[in-house]
């Protein structure tokens, strides 16, 4: 599915789609701009989950995607300026959410839903919550926190 839906200038939502096999969503909503929900895929072997979402300005929330098999998170949600949650559990690359708009509970729920690594980093550089979140939540699991 890499690319499948990237840069629809008028796609809103999508419908649940049997995703059970798929191993690639690499920029498959990369540019959606109006692009406001989508349903929680079985997300379960995806393994390339890069810049998935990145320029989703529409996008509110990702659901709870099972992100455990991933491993290449790079600008997974880089620029969706609406994002305000983000439910995705498992992820364990450095990746990032900045310039979303998440709160400090928004983002205390991403950094509760990382995997415990060693040596990755996940951006929030331009989130709102930066300024009360604890990213002492990511570090513990061994992430770095930048913003």
């Amino acid at each position: 599915m890499q690319c499948m839906f990237a840069y629809c200038g008028k796609l809103q939502s999508v419908p649940l789609l049997n995703t059970s096999a798929v191993l690639n969503t690499s920029y498959m909503f990369q540019g959606c701009a109006l692009l406001k929900e989508i349903p929680a895929f079985n997300t379960s072997a995806v393994t390339q989950p890069q810049i998935m979402f990145s320029d989703c300005v529409s996008l509110q929330t990702i659901p709870a995607l099972n992100m455990s098999s991933g491993t290449n998170f790079v600008n997974f949600a880089l620029n969706c300026n609406g994002l305000k949650r983000c439910k995705a559990t498992g992820i364990s690359r450095s990746t990032t959410f900045a310039n979303c708009t998440l709160g400090p509970d928004e983002l205390n729920e991403i950094y509760t839903n990382l995997a415990t690594v060693t040596g990755q980093t996940i951006t929030v550089t331009g989130n709102y919550g930066t300024a009360s979140d604890n990213p002492s939540i990511a570090t513990a699991k061994g992430w770095t926190v930048t913003g």
